[in-house]
């Protein structure tokens, strides 16, 4: 970000903080003592009062920053480090105020880097003023917060002033919405089918549950109650005399008992006073009548006495069942009433109302039904009375004809409504009557004559003809009254169902006393029967979609549920899925993103199953997909457009529909939470439209199945939900207790109780303390929780015993009233991540040696260059005497300092060589046969190998090198000889093993070699810092203190790790770890020659293969470029080439060479890699560039800081730095030969 300007220093003014010399002294931070403190205002603004001329300290304004209870930052935009904060932002945060200044905000702010510069950045161009962030406080603790930010001057020092704000309290907001969930699923519960009674038993158990209610009580009104049947009947009855006196029973009582908790051992009984109170009796009374919307309790003691009660106050609440009336009394006890509870609980009395209605209205629908039905027969009598008087009294003829012709209009059109037909039958002579309606319903003309019977049984269907003249026959052979139900062939061609009611009468004609009259009614129950039948398919679908799991097999009952309507003959069902991804494609395809779904065909009927197969997948964008997406249903195509297209011009769907000869379709989606998660497509093939009955029925079954994908969609929520929990509970690293205020446990995991020693079951009403035997740490157990209790604040520490390492949590849990009732205790085991910081702390410092060895080594590599050179020349002048010595000491000196900087080169280098399956115990042994020689005589060596092969995979060099450091470790430290143990042994590490002691490897078979001796021994603080680099007890001269770092380095490279172990006077045992391999056949590792050192480096890339003689310099002198900015170095190089017999030219940067190649011709051109301007490979693409072919060699000192690839593409040779005149002259001679 870069740095905002600076502005002039404001003039100091009285309304900004107090500067530092009038700061207090104790707000003055000791490392700081010049700290000031920020200034809020950008200008002067003058006082409200006149200021005195010389204040006194009392009147010294208060300053904002330091004792604002609100937390406040202080923070440099230029770098995001926080400048100053208050003690409110401390103890926010739990850091010190030392240790928050200076802190970057990135230590305490979940954002990236990145963006938190960018929100700093807006906040200082004053585009925002306000922020929400994720704030992490000193105990790793995550807080939603509310920043608002703005810059301020501080001396001349653009700031950013912050004042953060803790948000993450929504826990009453989210307990309103589950309330208002819950309500809204007690209304939907009480929707579904039941009696009333259990409808208002579930509504009061609900309303104790939801808003916590001590009691809840329903009262019903009843008609024509004396009040003398009340336990009232002394007190005056208000009820007005001309009206029946009403009382209200009890109905409802949750818990059934006067008292909020009944003892267990008698049975609850209710209080005869509130088992039935009168109309505008007491507090019930008075609500049932009340014209307000809800009374306040206030009465005589004698009439509030029954409904007292500890657990709250008694709000009553009308149920009125229509305009003015009241059907009842909603009595709930609340330990405390806002006005959202009142109004829910006052929609809750209008839910009971509409079904207290709804059943009224359902029981007077049967009552009027049944007069209904009297109403016939009684009109049927009185017609035939009628019949009787007509042809008694000819003279009242007309009138009588009048009134039949009007009765018989009254019949026509009620059976024509209810779809029934009367008839009558002479049982002698077989002639009769029909009514028209009943001509219309069996397709016969209208005649005055009957059919035959022969004519009927025609009509009907050839299955029930025998059983229906069977019951005839019987019905007229005992003169019994009969009901017959029949299918029919009706006008339309199409068999319907009927049900038939015959009696028989004695005709007035013959004056027979035997009844020779057959008369009945005849009603078509087609639609009836459908309606059942419709209504027994849902109700089976809904049971068979409770018991189902699958979406598929969800989709395939809906369809078949549909298809099993009448004139539905095809159906089909898609379900919307997430397309494929694209392998391209990174992004996310959720289910239901515009353009990302497809629709899949789940189930299909009916339709031809070739061009099926071309609508199985439907994309997404096509004009039935949109459709399907929009969540509506999709009327039918109308008989008349029979020939368009089905759905909106969907080529697809409509030769679909073609090929299966559907006329009519019927699209509806199976919604979830508003959005179409599958679709379903019915069809006919009979002329006209799809019956409305059917339609409905298919509507019925896409919500059922919708209701059962979103029950699916949850209980897929809820097993995962489960899962989770239970797998958190179950963490092997993790003991979780549930305690009461008292310490007891309420439920515990296995993992806790398993660590005490016991099972969660026998744990179950102890406390904590009766598994602690230590009274020191039962005690402050004890302390932490009662301080938790009491202050119903969270709390953590963390509790170290030998191996064990816990980092323990309390949570407090409260009830409504804020008290703490439960405390929730978990302890982690961290003794796996405090072993993992300390590894990582180790391989931090080892990195940052690699780091600094591959910077060093150039320079430090030049230097020893220049030496080798000049004492090496020096040497050549054949000095003699104490000079020679000398000088032979100085070389020496220079060549072991080269072979120090290779070491540190070889330990900075990354491990990139491939690694190769070889025996451990044959690399070990061959090892061992070179280091014997060098074995002093005072020490005694001995091996323990196995004769087994143990395959490891890794780098026999590394390995030889590895043991020849503790060996050269070992003797060192046995300076007056001892015993040197070598021994290889396999081990099984289990997880536990491995979390204990070896934290950086994971469980499996490991070999371990260990190399003992019976030296000095080392003190516990060197133990802990010998595998540090450089670090070293050894007297000076001896050693690099680099030994041990490179095993370090070496058994992490093969995936192992190295264990010191040692007492101070009792030896030390250095034990080295490697995965052990599967047993293979491995190959025989390559001969090493013994004459080559194991501390040699290895080969610098693309070097050729050197000559055991190199060329004798009898040829040509060569004219040698050297091009180095380091004028000694390029100056040894000179005098080392001209002792050789060449000539040089110097270039101290890449311009002058490129000039002096393009003024000259030379054989050869040395470049430094490291150069001001071009580098070494940069200037050699120069050269080539310019047209010269001359052999290229570079000079480095770290062979790692340039790769083989880098090194052909420009067509270089290497060269490492130092090197002596032999091997440069050796080189140079190689170069011009392959050239």
């Amino acid at each position: 970000m870069p740095r905002p300007p600076a502005p002039p220093d404001p003039a100091p003014d009285a309304s900004c903080d107090p500067t530092p010399d009038r700061q207090s002294p104790d707000r003055q931070s000791p490392d700081r003592p010049d700290q000031e403190r920020p200034q809020v205002c950008r200008e002067a603004s003058p006082p409200m009062h006149p200021l005195p001329s010389q204040p006194n300290r009392a009147d010294k304004p208060i300053p904002l920053f330091e004792h604002s209870v609100v937390p406040m930052l202080l923070v440099d935009p230029a770098n995001g480090v926080i400048v100053d904060a208050n003690p409110a932002a401390c103890r926010f945060y739990g850091y010190p105020r030392e240790r928050m200044a200076g802190m970057p905000v990135s230590a305490i702010n979940t954002l990236t880097g990145r963006e938190l510069a960018e929100r700093m950045d807006e906040a200082f161009r004053c585009d925002r003023s306000a922020f929400r962030f994720r704030h992490r406080t000193a105990s790793g603790l995550e807080r939603d917060v509310e920043v608002h930010s703005g810059p301020v001057w501080l001396h001349g020092r653009a700031l950013l002033h912050s004042v953060v704000h803790d948000v993450s309290a929504l826990r009453d907001s989210t307990r309103r919405v589950d309330r208002v969930q819950r309500l809204n699923d007690l209304r939907a519960a009480l929707i579904r089918g039941g009696s009333p009674e259990e409808k208002l038993r579930l509504l009061a158990r609900e309303v104790l549950s939801i808003f916590g209610a001590g009691t809840c009580r329903i009262w019903l009104a009843r008609q024509g109650d004396r009040c003398a049947q009340c336990p009232h009947a002394g007190t005056s009855c208000p009820t007005a005399p001309r009206n029946p006196p009403v009382c209200l029973h009890l109905l409802v009582e949750e818990p059934p008992s006067p008292r909020c908790q009944p003892p267990s051992t008698e049975l609850p009984q209710p209080d005869p006073r509130i088992a039935r109170i009168p109309f505008r009796h007491g507090p019930v009374g008075r609500a049932a009548s009340a014209s307000t919307r809800r009374p306040v309790l206030h009465a005589t003691p004698e009439a509030d006495a029954p409904l007292s009660c500890d657990c709250g106050m008694f709000t009553a609440y009308a149920i009125r069942v229509g305009q003015g009336i009241s059907g009842g009394v909603l009595g709930v006890h609340l330990p405390a009433l806002d006005p959202i509870a009142d109004m829910q609980l006052e929609g809750l009395a209008h839910t009971a109302a509409h079904l207290l209605q709804s059943a009224r209205a359902a029981d007077a629908t049967r009552r009027a039904l049944r007069g209904l039905d009297n109403r016939i027969r009684k009109r049927t009598a009185q017609l035939r009375r009628a019949n009787l008087l007509l042809r008694r009294e000819v003279t009242e003829r007309r009138r009588a004809e009048a009134a039949l012709r009007h009765s018989r209009d009254l019949l026509e059109h009620g059976e024509r409504i209810g779809r029934l037909g009367s008839y009558w039958r002479d049982v002698e002579t077989g002639r009769g009557q029909w009514s028209d309606n009943l001509f219309r319903m069996f397709g016969f003309p209208l005649t005055s004559e009957a059919p035959s019977f022969a004519q009927f049984f025609e009509c009907i269907h050839p299955e029930d003809r025998a059983r229906v003249a069977g019951q005839l026959y019987l019905a007229m052979e005992h003169r019994d009254a009969t009901l017959v139900e029949y299918r029919y062939n009706g006008p339309a061609g199409q068999y319907r169902h009927a049900r038939q009611q015959v009696t028989f009468g004695t005709s007035a004609r013959t004056g027979h006393k035997l009844p020779v009259v057959m008369h009945g009614m005849v009603q078509d129950i087609t639609d009836q029967r459908q309606r059942d039948e419709l209504l027994r398919l849902q109700r089976d679908l809904l049971l068979a979609l409770g018991i189902t799991n699958s979406v598929e097999d969800c989709l395939g009952l809906c369809l078949r549920t549909a298809l099993r309507a009448d004139s539905v003959d095809a159906g089909a069902v898609w379900l919307r899925v997430a397309s494929p991804p694209d392998p391209s494609d990174a992004s996310p395809h959720p289910l239901n993103a515009g353009g990302r779904d497809e629709w899949r065909l789940v189930a299909a009927q009916g339709f031809d199953p070739v061009t099926l197969e071309r609508v199985r997948r439907l994309p997404s964008g096509t004009p039935a997909t949109r459709l399907m997406a929009a969540g509506r249903p999709v009327p039918e195509t109308p008989p008349e457009q029979e020939s368009c297209c089905i759905l909106t011009g969907d080529a697809e769907l409509d030769a679909l529909a073609a090929a299966s000869g559907v006329s009519c379709a019927h699209l509806l989606p199976v919604a979830h939470e508003g959005q179409a998660v599958a679709c379903l497509l019915v069809g006919t093939r009979g002329p006209g439209p799809m019956h409305k009955a059917a339609r409905h029925h298919v509507e019925a079954v896409a919500a059922q199945g919708g209701s059962a994908f979103a029950r699916i969609m949850q209980q897929h929520s809820l097993r995962e939900s489960e899962a989770n929990l239970r797998a958190l509970l179950n963490a092997p690293r993790l003991s979780a207790f549930l305690l009461d205020a008292a310490g007891r446990v309420l439920a515990c995991n296995a993992t806790g109780a398993g660590r005490l020693g016991t099972t969660p079951e026998a744990m179950l009403g102890h406390t904590l303390r009766d598994y602690i035997p230590d009274d020191d740490l039962r005690g402050r157990r004890d302390n932490v929780l009662a301080s938790v209790v009491a202050s119903a604040s969270p709390t953590t520490f963390r509790d170290a015993r030998d191996v064990f390492i816990f980092d323990h949590s309390l949570y407090p849990i409260t009830d409504e009233a804020g008290r703490v009732h439960r405390v929730a205790w978990l302890a982690e085991d961290v003794a796996h991540e405090v072993a993992l910081e300390r590894q990582l702390r180790q391989a931090q410092k080892m990195e940052a040696v690699g780091t600094l060895a591959g910077g060093i080594a150039h320079d430090f590599n030049n230097v020893l260059g220049v030496i080798m050179s000049n004492i090496e020349m020096l040497c050549d002048t054949g000095l003699t005497g104490r000079a020679a010595a000398r000088a032979d000491r100085i070389q020496r000196a220079a060549l072991r300092a080269r072979d120090v900087v290779r070491q540190l080169l070889a330990f900075g280098r990354p491990a990139d060589e491939p690694y190769a399956t070889l025996d451990l115990g044959r690399t070990i042994d061959d090892a061992l046969q070179l280091i014997k020689p060098s074995t002093p005589p005072n020490i005694t060596l001995r091996t323990l190998l196995p004769v087994t092969p143990l395959p490891v995979h890794g780098d026999v060099t590394q390995i030889h090198q590895l043991l020849l450091n503790l060996y050269t470790n070992a003797m060192h430290a046995m300076p007056e000889g001892g015993l040197l143990d070598v021994t290889l042994e396999t081990l099984d590490l289990g997880g536990d093993e491995v979390l204990r002691s070896y934290p950086e490897l994971s469980p499996g078979r490991y070999v371990r070699l260990s190399v003992a001796d019976s030296g000095l021994g080392m003190s516990a603080a060197h133990l802990e810092r010998v595998f540090e680099p450089f670090f070293t007890t050894k007297p000076q001269g001896i050693g690099s203190g680099l030994g041990l770092s490179m095993v370090h380095g070496i058994a992490r490279k093969h995936g192992g790790t190295v264990r010191a172990h040692s007492q101070p006077g009792q030896g030390a045992r250095f034990d080295v770890l490697l995965p052990l391999l599967e047993l293979a056949p491995i190959e025989p590792p390559a001969k090493t020659n013994g004459a080559a050192p194991l501390m040699a480096p290895p080969p610098a890339p693309d070097q050729p293969d050197q000559p055991d003689q190199p060329d004798q310099p009898g040829q040509r002198p060569l004219h040698v470029l050297v091009v180095d900015d380091e004028h000694d170095y390029r100056q040894s190089v000179a005098d080392m080439l001209h002792a050789l017999g060449h000539r040089s030219t110097g270039a101290d940067k890449a311009e002058d060479a490129l000039r002096l190649l393009a003024a000259g011709r030379y054989d050869v051109a040395l470049l430094d890699l490291r150069m001001p301007g071009l580098s070494g490979p940069e200037l050699a693409h120069a050269i080539r560039a310019h047209g010269h072919t001359l052999p290229l060699v570079l000079c480095t000192g770290n062979q790692c800081d340039i790769t083989p690839e880098e090194l052909k593409d420009a067509d270089l040779t290497l060269i490492g730095k130092p090197f002596t005149g032999e091997e440069l002259s050796r080189h140079l001679h190689i170069l011009l030969k392959k050239a």
